[in-house]
């Protein structure tokens, strides 16, 4: 009896996840806690870049109402396919907790209903952004970065359209204060 009633409690403590399974040798570690960080800003598109078969696309942002200066840079190009596909690299970038780079991938797609200005194109944005490199408190962002968001575009390329969205992923805590 007493070895029965000594096995449901190792069970139950063991079930209870009050011990962490070791770490597998090789294995990648656990994803950080996740966070969500509002972004507001601008982008730009032009058709004469050389290096993309259709338009280059820049997007820049700040990152939350008080994260300290953060600011999130996207630059790539889009395909010429349904829906257009953005691809090319991102850096985040803070004052006080370093730096994040990468690339970043996914569709500009139609957002409806209309959520911009009449005069304006609106386009879902729907990004996966995946870090190769960091410094300072990025560190330990391990796994990618989702960016979801809207550009309400004037449709003219060099013209600048508004950008809003979040970021959600393993972030430093301090980028979403």
């Amino acid at each position: 009896m007493r070895k029965l009633l000594v096995m449901i409690a190792v069970t139950a403590f063991l079930g209870s996840g009050a011990l962490a399974a070791p770490a597998v040798a090789g294995a990648a570690p656990a994803q950080g806690h996740q966070v969500t960080v509002p972004f507001t800003g601008s982008s730009t598109f032009d058709l004469s870049t050389p290096a993309c078969s259709f338009a280059h696309q820049v997007y820049d942002a700040s990152l939350g109402a008080t994260a300290g200066g953060a600011t999130l840079h996207l630059d790539g190009c889009v395909s010429l396919t349904i829906p257009f596909i953005f691809s090319g690299t991102f850096v985040i970038t803070t004052a006080h907790l370093g730096q994040l780079t990468g690339t970043v991938t996914g569709p500009v797609g139609d957002a409806s209903p209309t959520l911009c200005a009449a005069d304006l194109s609106s386009s879902s944005l729907d990004f996966a952004l995946t870090p190769t490199g960091a410094t300072g408190a990025f560190h330990r962002t391990n796994g990618s970065v989702h960016l979801t968001g809207l550009w309400c575009s004037p449709a003219v390329p060099d013209v600048p359209g508004a950008i809003s969205g979040t970021l959600t992923g393993p972030l430093p805590a301090p980028l979403a204060h």
